[in-house]
């Protein structure tokens, strides 16, 4: 089972790969087949939710193609895989004053625990580089605002409650 749901996963990403946008359902789609091929990995320690807003038509808007891609894998190797289990990933899109906002949020070990947890080892994520200058293309191409922001969540007590990364792109 995971061996088909990987190649379809790689023959999805073969086939977008190419276009500078999909459709805010291609992207869904994709995500859920990524997130569901990570899942299996790692034994269901995880669960998720994609949340498409009800005024939204996700065949009807387009973003750059895989633009999430590279948070909700942070979220699973940093925030989720470190976790005894229960974790969660929600994946919202949303309208929000005339942008798309797209939000990936976990209830993992929070950026200084990952950050702690990856210490001595000599990986660099250039992901998040990547997709500042692709969001800084987008908004010279069409003028309005492209970003991306990560919060950090709190439990009441300080201790921390996982990540979110939102992203504001134009509507396309």
């Amino acid at each position: 089972e995971y061996l088909g749901r990987f190649s379809r996963l790689m023959r999805m990403i073969l086939n977008l790969a190419a276009k500078k946008y999909i459709t805010v359902y291609e992207e869904q789609e994709l995500l859920d087949l990524y997130i569901q091929t990570e899942a299996m990995r790692f034994e269901d320690k995880f669960s998720y939710e994609i949340r498409i807003a009800d005024d939204l038509d996700p065949d009807d808007v387009l973003i750059p193609t895989m633009i999430l891609q590279p948070f909700v894998e942070n979220a699973i190797w940093h925030g989720l895989s470190s976790k005894a289990g229960g974790g969660k990933i929600l994946v919202e899109f949303k309208i929000e004053d005339d942008s798309l906002l797209c939000a990936v949020e976990d209830n993992g070990i929070g950026r200084q625990a990952a950050a702690d947890s990856q210490k001595g080892k000599k990986h660099e994520s250039k992901a998040l580089g990547i997709t500042r200058k692709r969001l800084e293309l987008l908004q010279k191409e069409t003028g309005h605002e492209a970003h991306y922001r990560i919060i950090d969540l709190v439990e009441p007590d300080g201790s921390p409650a996982g990540t979110r990364v939102e992203l504001v792109i134009p509507l396309i």
